[in-house]
């Protein structure tokens, strides 16, 4: 092999030298560099302002605040919520609308605070985070707009025209439950600029269509006339149409019964479930009859709206439903018991108290559910009865009902504690009577102490226990050392036990 001359070698060592010297000033560089990352990241946990301020600043100018801040203790957070709450700009804002993503409840409600107060500068950020992918995120951003309050509609001038930046966000379809929320909690400031939108011919029909539902809400009879006028446009849209005819029921224009009762023989679900709902909002009695015939027929989205409709309605839809309650399919049943329910009406606790008798087990579970929901002293008889119904779920139901009825139900409970020691009925009646807690605790105190049968005081002391008030400790003492039956002895000292240790059961 032919040597290298000595000038070759040189040369190349002297090229290795410089690789090698290229390759170390990297090496510092990049350790220097991450040193400097590490010391700026550092800065926020420092319990100095301005620290924390100029590594807030330098993190963003990074564009890896978000990334960092999502890796730090709550602790350090908090903190950070203040500083960017005083550095009062839109990119902090912006890391602000990411806090509130965070997993720590404290963290998201801080965040939102401090958005909340840093208002103007923070409604586009709010108004940006309704249509956020997060259903948290979006909800926060409402709460806060809403607390803002009329800032939140305060016209923005650009450079060709003014506009209200919430109001425009309706041209994003997943802003718009947000805005719909926030402007109908607001209730003033919007409808000029809605009106704008509905006439706005560049508009698309999403856009529109929100606006004449979010018009109606807001019961804005300047908005009628222009939504009948789009309706008679026979190209006109389908979300446009659907909407117009939902509004127009809304707003009782003296066209809308008609229109809708024409829709209902249109062949589209959808459409037809839109002039259901539209009907429920008119409210108008002569509807009922339209509505009923949804209710025994096989369509279930159009059963649940015909509902929804009906208890909207309200009283004069009370005989019908009542009627329902007779129909063979047990699916009509539970309807007319889901719309009756929602009926402000004091001759439906005795219709809905009817169904407890009804041979399927759904609709008697049904029936008890809405018993408790009714809040009238009235339902707890036919509760009580319910207790001891042959379906379990049944049982549990109006158990469950009789808890939330509450005080007036006592008495009655306290006096099924005295049932035969088998009997289903005293258990779950025992069972409500710890659901309800504090208020039971005087009767079942007495119950205790001189109920009667032995079934009935061991019961009420059982129950004594699992609630845990300290007001029956005398009481559990005494019997627990008294020469009483050993069973009602034994079931005292277990009560006192769970007293003494604070234990709340159920």
């Amino acid at each position: 092999m032919a040597e290298v001359s000595e000038p070759e070698a040189s040369g190349s060592n002297r090229r290795v030298l410089v690789v090698c010297a290229i390759v170390v000033a990297i090496i510092i560089y990049l350790v220097g560099k991450s040193i400097h990352k590490k010391s700026v990241i550092a800065g926020l946990r420092s319990p100095d302002t301005a620290v924390r301020l100029r590594s807030t600043e330098k993190l963003m100018e990074w564009k890896i605040l978000t990334d960092v801040l999502s890796r730090q203790p709550v602790p350090v957070k908090r903190p950070m919520i203040v500083t960017l709450r005083e550095m009062n700009t839109g990119a902090a804002a912006d890391e602000l609308v990411n806090l509130m993503k965070d997993r720590n409840p404290t963290v998201q409600n801080e965040a939102q605070f401090a958005l909340e107060k840093m208002q103007p500068t923070s409604i586009p950020n709010l108004v940006g985070a309704l249509s956020n992918p997060d259903l948290n995120v979006k909800n926060r951003a409402a709460q806060a707009l809403i607390r803002i309050g009329m800032p939140s509609l305060a016209p923005v001038k650009g450079e060709t025209t003014t506009s209200v930046p919430l109001i425009d966000a309706i041209a994003t379809p997943a802003a718009r439950p947000g805005v719909t929320q926030v402007v109908t909690t607001l209730r003033q400031g919007a409808v000029p600029w809605l009106m704008k939108k509905l006439a706005d011919k560049d508009a698309d029909a999403g856009t529109k269509a929100c606006a004449m539902d979010i018009l109606s809400r807001l019961n804005a009879q300047t908005a009628a006339g222009p939504i009948r006028a789009a309706l008679n446009d026979p190209k006109v849209d389908p979300a446009i149409r659907q909407a117009g005819l939902v509004a127009l029921g809304r707003l009782r224009h003296p066209d809308a019964y008609s229109l809708l009762r024409a829709t209902l023989s249109e062949k589209d679900p959808a459409v037809v479930n839109n002039a259901i709902v539209g009907l429920g909002e008119l409210r108008d009695p002569r509807a009922v009859a339209l509505l009923q015939g949804y209710l025994k027929g096989y369509d279930e989205s159009l059963r649940d709206a015909a509902v929804e409709a009906l208890a909207k309605i309200g009283p004069p839809a009370v005989s019908a439903l009542s009627g329902l309650l007779k129909e063979d399919r047990y699916e009509v049943r539970v309807g007319a018991l889901k719309a009756l329910q929602g009926i402000d009406d004091p001759r439906c606790v005795g219709v809905i108290a009817s169904a407890l008798r009804d041979p399927d087990e759904n609709v008697r579970r049904m029936a008890a559910e809405a018993l408790g929901r009714a809040g009238d002293p009235r339902v707890v008889a036919p509760l009580l009865s319910a207790l001891g119904d042959r379906a379990w779920r049944v049982a549990i139901q109006a158990r469950d009902s009789l808890a939330i009825v509450g005080e007036p139900a006592i008495p009655g409970l306290v006096k099924m504690l005295g049932q035969g020691a088998q009997s289903s009925s005293a258990f779950y009646a025992q069972a409500a009577l710890e659901k309800i807690g504090a208020a039971a605790v005087p009767a079942l105190m007495a119950a205790a102490e001189k109920g009667g049968s032995l079934p009935a005081r061991q019961r009420a002391v059982l129950a004594l226990g699992s609630i845990a008030d300290t007001r029956a400790l005398r009481l559990l003492e005494n019997l627990s050392s008294a020469q009483t039956d050993r069973t009602l002895r034994s079931a005292a000292e277990r009560a006192l036990r769970q007293v003494r240790e604070g234990r709340r059961v159920g």
